[in-house]
C-alpha cells in the first residue's frame, strides 16, 4: 500500500478542525454547531474549511471514519479467537484505551453527553461483528452478551473521561477485562 503524502498546512489545518470540533460537542450538540462557529473558535476562514469538507457532518464523518479505521485495525490484527480470550481481551482493551487516551478530545466528544447517537450506534456494530467471533458456537447468548459487553464497555470509558482520565489505559484495561471476564463476584 502507497503512503500519501499531505502538505503539513493541511494536516495542521485539519488537526485544528478536528480539535475544536472536538471542543464545542463537548458543550452542545453537533446540529448546534455552525462552520461559523466552528471556524472563528479556530481562526481558520470559512472558504478554507469548505476546501476540505461539505459540511460539520462531513468533517464529523472523516473524523468518525478514521476513528473506526483504528479500531477496526485494532480489533482485526490483535484480537485472535484461539489465543487465551482474558489476554487477548486484555491486549486488545490496552490499545483500545490508549488510542481513546492519546485523543481525549475527541473521545471526550464522540462519547460525552453531547456525542452522536450514530457514532454509539456504530460503535456497537462494529464491536459485535468482532464479538461475534468468539460466540461461533453458541449464537443464541451472542447479541445478549454483545449487548452487556458494549453497554458496559461504554460506561466505563464514559466514567474514566468524567473522571479526567485519572486511570491510565493499561489500569483501565485490567479493571474492564476483570469484569468482563469474571464479573463482579
Amino acid at each position: 500500500m502507497e503512503e500519501v503524502h499531505v502538505d503539513r498546512r493541511i494536516r495542521k489545518t485539519k488537526t485544528a478542525l478536528w480539535t475544536g470540533l472536538a471542543r464545542l460537542m463537548q458543550d452542545r450538540d453537533i446540529n448546534e454547531i455552525s462552520v461559523k462557529d466552528l471556524t472563528e473558535s479556530v481562526d481558520i476562514n470559512r472558504s478554507t474549511f469548505y476546501t476540505h469538507y461539505k459540511d460539520i457532518y462531513d468533517l464529523l464523518g472523516s473524523i468518525e471514519d478514521e476513528l473506526f479505521d483504528e479500531f477496526e485495525r485494532i480489533l482485526t490484527t490483535d484480537m485472535d479467537p484461539s489465543k487465551d480470550v482474558e489476554t487477548d481481551t486484555h491486549n486488545v482493551l490496552v490499545k483500545i484505551y490508549q488510542n481513546l487516551n492519546d485523543r481525549r478530545e475527541i473521545s471526550s466528544a464522540f462519547l460525552g453527553p453531547h456525542s452522536d447517537t450514530s457514532f454509539i450506534n456504530r460503535l456497537q456494530e462494529l464491536l459485535s461483528k468482532h464479538i461475534d467471533r468468539w460466540w461461533q458456537d453458541n449464537t443464541a447468548l451472542s447479541d445478549f452478551y454483545t449487548a452487556f459487553c458494549f453497554s458496559g464497555c461504554i460506561g466505563i470509558i464514559r466514567e474514566w473521561i468524567k473522571d479526567g482520565y485519572q486511570k491510565t489505559p493499561e489500569e483501565m484495561a485490567k479493571i474492564t477485562t476483570r469484569l468482563l471476564i469474571n464479573g463482579i463476584e
